[in-house]
């Protein structure tokens, strides 16, 4: 019983140092797609006010 303590005391070091970086680099992407989707929208906002913009000076 001791020697499976003694396996997890040394395996769960290993785990998390493996594990952490692909948890960041998910976090990274996860906010780099939210991001790209801000300023996807920032652009089409950008298009309607010079659609708008267009329409008011013709008038």
């Amino acid at each position: 019983m001791e020697v499976f303590k003694d396996m997890a005391l040394s395996i769960v070091p290993i785990l998390l140092t493996l594990l952490m970086p692909v948890i960041f680099i998910l976090i990274l992407r996860w906010l780099g797609a939210w991001m790209l989707r801000i300023t996807d929208v920032i652009n089409l906002q950008k298009e309607i006010l010079d659609e708008l913009k267009k329409i008011n000076s013709k008038e």
